[in-house]
Formats: C-alpha cells, sequence, structure tokens
C-alpha cells in the first residue's frame, strides 16, 4: 500500500466527495413537500412560428407564440416515512390545483401533467414528476347598452330612386 501525501489526499478526496455533493445540493420543495435527494432537473421553453405559403411560392412568417414552460424532476424518496412522502404528492395531482416548486428560484402556476413511480430497491422510491406552467387570461366584458339608450340609427329608412 501506498502511503504518500498524494496517495492518501486522492483517497480521501474520493470519499468526500459524495458527501460534499450531498451536503451542498440545494433542498426542492413542492407545495411544502421536501425532495432532498433531487438528482435532476429540466427546464422546456419553447415557440412556435406558423409559416404560410404564398401563391408565388414563398414563405411568410409574421409572429411567434410561445408555448408554455414545462419542467420535469427526477428525485428519490427515502426514509422511513417514503411512503407517506409519496401519497402527499399523489394527493397534489388528486386534487387538480395549481402547485409552486422551488428549486432555483420559485416556479408558480405548475399543474402536474404525470408522475411515474420506480422502484429498484426498498430502501427508497425513485420519482418523476413533470409540470406544464399555466398561463391565465383576464377577459373583460363590456356590458350591453340599456334599453333607454338612444339607437344610432332610425328603424326605417326609405330610399327613392
Amino acid at each position: 500500500m501506498n502511503f504518500s501525501i498524494r496517495s492518501l489526499m486522492s483517497s480521501i478526496t474520493e470519499k468526500i466527495e459524495p458527501v460534499k455533493k450531498y451536503l451542498t445540493a440545494q433542498t426542492v420543495i413542492l407545495e411544502g413537500i421536501p425532495l432532498e435527494l433531487t438528482n435532476e432537473f429540466s427546464e422546456d421553453l419553447s415557440s412556435e412560428i406558423p409559416v404560410t405559403k404564398l401563391d408565388d411560392g414563398s414563405n411568410k412568417t409574421d409572429n411567434i407564440s410561445n408555448n408554455p414552460s414545462s419542467f420535469s424532476i427526477k428525485a428519490q424518496i427515502t426514509g422511513a416515512d417514503k411512503d407517506r412522502i409519496y401519497e402527499k404528492i399523489i394527493s397534489l395531482v388528486k386534487k387538480r390545483q395549481p402547485v409552486s416548486l422551488y428549486i432555483d428560484k420559485l416556479y408558480s402556476n405548475l399543474g402536474i401533467t404525470s408522475v411515474s413511480k420506480n422502484i429498484t430497491t426498498y430502501t427508497y422510491i425513485e420519482i418523476t414528476i413533470s409540470f406544464t406552467q399555466m398561463e391565465y387570461a383576464h377577459l373583460e366584458f363590456i356590458p350591453a347598452p340599456s334599453i333607454a339608450a338612444k339607437p344610432l340609427v332610425s328603424e326605417k329608412t326609405e330610399i327613392r330612386t
């Protein structure tokens, strides 16, 4: 066995690195439910550009439509209460309400589109949760004019030629 300083430091670094990675990882919070072992996060921001073919064979593009943002996380749920935490996540799906997700910043108005569960050992549950960000349109209605309002055009118009 090699007892040089370089060999010993290399051996210690190999053992400490996974622990350091775990301790410096941020906690992900889904509607107050901490997901401590999150190992993957993806964000998809996409747009569509409609193309209209003109009579001369050329193409015309005149606007960009942004699609709703979509996200997914992959996490492991560990501990004695892993089944209870999983059931909390499933209850969020059944409520059909928007949720909030905190990773590096707060993402709100997210709808849970799918939850996948994978059990490879009995010590943890691996889940993948997919979200779509919901965008709301606020509409205002203009009230109909009252009956007492004066009509703009007379009821009878006679045209002579």
